[in-house]
This record gives C-alpha cells, sequence and structure tokens, in this order.
C-alpha cells in the first residue's frame, strides 16, 4: 500500500508540471484527473516477468533513453523513441489498446513516459520496472542492432490541448533527467556538503 501511495505522490508531482496551472485547459485536467482515478496498481512488470512474456509472446517495447544510450544496448525488439520526443512520434506506436512496455535506464524516465501515455490514452503502457539495470541484472541478452517500427497513424481520437501540453512537458524534461536512490543521495551529500 505504501509503494501505491508513493508511486501516486510521484505521478501527481509529474503530472502537475504538464502545464502552468493558469494555462491548464479544462481538457488537460480532465485527462490527468481520468487518469489519476484509473491508475492501475503499480503499472510495472519485473525483468523476469517481461523475460518470460517474450518467450511466450510479441510484445511491444518502448525504449526512452536517449539514441547514444540505446545504441549502447537494448532489448531485442525495442524500439527508441527518447522521452523528449516521444509526444512527437506517436505514428511509431500501436492502437491505443496496445500493451507497450516501456524501458529506460532505471524506471523513472519510463515511469514519466508511461503516465503521459495513460494521460494520452494509452491504457495498457506497462513500465519495466528496474529498467535496463534490472534487465541486465539477470543476464537478460541485449542487442545494439536498432529496430525500427514502421510509422503508422498517430490516433486522431487523442485530444490536441491534451497532447500538447504533454509535448510541453516531455520535450522540456531536463537533459539528464533520472532519479537518484536515497542512499546514494546521502552519500553524495556527506562526500560534498556544498551542492
Amino acid at each position: 500500500m505504501r509503494k501505491f501511495f508513493v508511486l501516486l505522490l510521484v505521478v501527481l508531482v509529474a503530472l502537475s508540471a504538464i502545464a502552468p496551472v493558469a494555462a491548464q485547459a479544462d481538457a488537460v485536467v480532465a485527462a490527468v484527473e481520468e487518469y489519476q482515478s484509473e491508475i492501475p496498481p503499480y503499472g510495472t512488470i519485473s525483468a523476469e516477468d517481461l523475460g518470460t512474456l517474450l518467450i511466450e509472446q510479441e510484445v511491444i517495447l518502448l525504449d526512452v533513453r536517449e539514441v547514444a544510450e540505446y545504441e549502447e544496448g537494448h532489448i531485442d525488439g525495442a524500439f527508441n523513441v527518447p522521452i523528449r520526443e516521444l509526444a512527437k512520434n506517436l505514428d511509431l506506436l500501436p492502437d491505443l489498446d496496445a500493451e507497450i512496455y516501456v524501458i529506460c535506464a532505471g524506471g523513472a524516465r519510463a515511469m514519466l513516459a508511461t503516465a503521459s501515455l495513460h494521460t494520452l490514452g494509452y491504457d495498457n503502457a506497462i513500465t519495466l520496472a528496474g529498467g535496463m539495470g534490472a534487465w541486465t541484472g539477470e543476464s537478460f541478452p541485449v542487442t545494439t542492432e536498432a529496430y525500427i517500427p514502421e510509422p503508422a497513424a498517430a490516433p486522431d481520437v487523442i485530444d490536441a490541448e491534451v497532447l500538447a501540453a504533454v509535448d510541453e512537458y516531455l520535450s522540456t524534461l531536463p537533459e539528464g533527467y533520472d532519479l537518484i536512490r536515497a542512499d546514494a543521495l546521502n552519500v553524495e551529500l556527506v562526500e560534498n556538503p556544498n551542492i
């Protein structure tokens, strides 16, 4: 239950920055409120479960890391759309009902991308818990061969105002954005108290 509240708090903070409060239109607020009212239990999948799923069926793997990170190694079959460019590349995603497994280095960017996709109506977007770190930690294989999906038309049912707000939010994330573990932060603060 504590994990749910922590996840809810993170999502609320992330989504509250979608657009300045004064500029938030009713459509944006309604989309965020709808998503928040239907937040799935955790919206994540473990590396082990994803590995099993990949053996059983074809899945859609969206890697939201930067291009250089993706080129260093990714899950076979994953295509790359850096998080800041996600809202501009919805034509690379399947329909709104498809299960989309979202991947990043450690889970933070994937969580933001998953929340954004849910806000846009992709209700089956799921974050790989722990990201590529969890994947390689299980000694699962990676590849450097790029996978590029065939573009299609982005769903026309996505509200233009909501899409614009999500795009503004994602495209303005700071370079190098990521979360830091509390224990690593404590060490950093002890070693560098003036930061």
